[in-house]
């Protein structure tokens, strides 16, 4: 009975780590803005528990390329408040550079407290059919069926990361989203090739069903994902010959307020009341279209990034996915099934975001944020189920 005790109390932290990021999956659509308590509760832990460990001198031991990593979100969330310092910007602009910031603690909690790699994948692969890119986490997720000896176990794990999957692709897909759209054959191509050097017959034959697949939804007339294509490259004629207040129009309007913005202030970017006063004398010489000035951000992450913070705001943003990639590569290389998962989890995240920035504000937004950091931290924290050798 004492040592049950004092098992349950040394793995209480342990336990409450887990508990928060299982809130921050299992409440992200069942409560309005759920998705926030789970994050909260982890970052809260991670600001009391990380100094109170630094303080009794508790090492937390992780890799160069983890270390440089931190670094990295270090200087990311320090150079945009900095240029936000710069611009007198209202205290509002800060705040995601701050997260960056506040993400360092979170995974270092994360690191000390790691979770294992099949629980992240069970977590994930249960909103599948809600987030497009946990379909694919799901389907990367898989691999760990190779060190599952329970045949029962085995087969439910497949059904259940099969089925989440395929429903998240299909409701992900029937969404019409651009980013959806454009990340889709790059997020195949990217799981087929970690899956290559274990099934390579398999993965040829699965790569062929599911691009077969993507075909016949694109030519299904219910789904109107055709006439959704269709009415885009229409508004993209449309607004080369001039009209400007179509939906894809207004985004072109959006992208093209943010390069003449970047054009006047191209190293820092402009501050809040610049780029608004820009947005009234480009509306006020019909340069735009009237309705850009309802619009609150510029559905694009790089052309956001760029009118907020000049080329100094694109060279952090592209260092940061760098050094993310080359952290989780890392893993890649690793000899234990899990890492290797969490590996190609990492750096699939890095391109879905990269994909869908380019057509929407998902980086800018509390629940895209949210969802980034998880799983960076969560799986970047997982290597300590590892091997001792996984982690050099």
């Amino acid at each position: 009975m004492l040592t049950t005790l004092k098992l349950c109390k040394k793995n209480l932290l342990h336990n409450w780590v887990f508990l928060c990021v299982a809130l921050y999956f299992l409440l992200l659509f069942t409560v309005p803005r759920g998705y926030g308590i789970g994050a909260i509760l982890l970052a809260l832990t991670a600001l009391i528990v990380i100094p109170l460990l630094l303080w009794k001198k508790q090492t937390i031991n992780f890799s160069k390329v983890d270390r440089n990593l931190l670094i990295m979100f270090a200087v990311y969330g320090l150079g945009l408040t900095l240029i936000n310092i710069w611009h007198n910007n209202p205290i509002k602009e800060y705040e995601h550079g701050f997260k960056f910031l506040l993400a360092i603690p979170m995974f270092l909690l994360l690191y000390k407290y790691p979770i294992k790699p099949i629980w992240l994948f069970v977590l994930v692969i249960a909103y599948a059919s809600i987030i497009q890119l946990f379909a694919f986490i799901s389907l990367t997720g898989l691999i760990l069926v190779k060190d599952i000896t329970n045949t029962a176990v085995k087969w439910g794990y497949i059904i259940f990361a099969v089925t989440a999957f395929g429903v998240g692709m299909y409701v992900s897909v029937l969404s019409l989203s651009r980013g959806v759209w454009l990340a889709v054959p790059f997020q195949l191509l990217l799981v087929a090739f970690f899956y290559f050097k274990f099934y390579k017959k398999i993965v040829i034959t699965v790569t062929l069903m599911l691009s077969l697949g993507l075909v016949a939804l694109y030519l299904i007339p219910q789904t109107h994902i055709k006439s959704r294509i269709d009415n885009t490259f229409r508004s993209i004629v449309a607004y080369q010959k001039g009209k400007t207040g179509t939906n894809t129009g207004l985004r072109l309007e959006l992208y093209k307020v943010s390069w003449l913005t970047a054009e006047d202030n191209p190293i820092l970017g402009a501050s809040q009341q610049e780029r608004q006063e820009k947005v009234r004398q480009l509306i006020a010489n019909k340069i735009v279209h009237p309705n850009t000035k309802y619009l609150k951000h510029f559905h694009s992450r790089y052309f956001e990034i760029l009118a907020k913070y000049g080329m100094v705001g694109i060279a952090l943003l592209l260092l940061l996915d760098l050094f993310i990639i080359i952290a989780f590569l890392h893993r890649l290389r690793a000899s234990n099934i899990a890492t290797q998962a969490a590996g190609a989890v990492g750096i699939l995240m890095v391109f879905s975001y990269a994909i869908y920035g380019l057509t929407d504000g998902v980086y800018f937004i509390n629940a895209g944020l949210l969802a980034y950091f998880i799983i960076i931290c969560s799986f970047g924290g997982s290597v300590q189920q590892g091997t001792n050798n996984d982690r050099k």
